[in-house]
């Protein structure tokens, strides 16, 4: 789901990623998987899960750039509106 979600926003130009207006479409029609499935070890609740932990973590990542060492240390998620009965969902990073 994290590449998806950089590939998508990084090949659109945008902070903000649509995930559909549910779970299951987001799975099919983004992610092409076709035997979504619900239950306690479902792809369903293993995807849901797995955009909450996302939306909550903290990252800290290094690069070097020649021969400098580039830092990053933060919460990548701005903003993550979860998948609702009332409208979609979306991920905003920081700017």
């Amino acid at each position: 789901m994290l590449a998806d979600i950089c590939t998508f926003a990084v090949r659109n130009r945008t902070r903000e990623v649509d995930l559909r207006e549910s779970v299951r479409k987001y799975l099919v029609e983004r992610l092409d998987v076709s035997g979504v499935s619900g239950g306690k070890k479902g792809t369903y609740t293993h995807s849901k899960n797995q955009a909450q932990a996302l939306a909550a973590c903290r990252m800290q990542l290094e690069a070097l750039y020649g021969a400098r060492y580039i830092n990053y240390k933060g919460e990548p998620i701005r903003s993550f509106e979860a998948w609702s009965t009332t409208g979609l969902a979306r991920i905003s990073h920081e700017e």
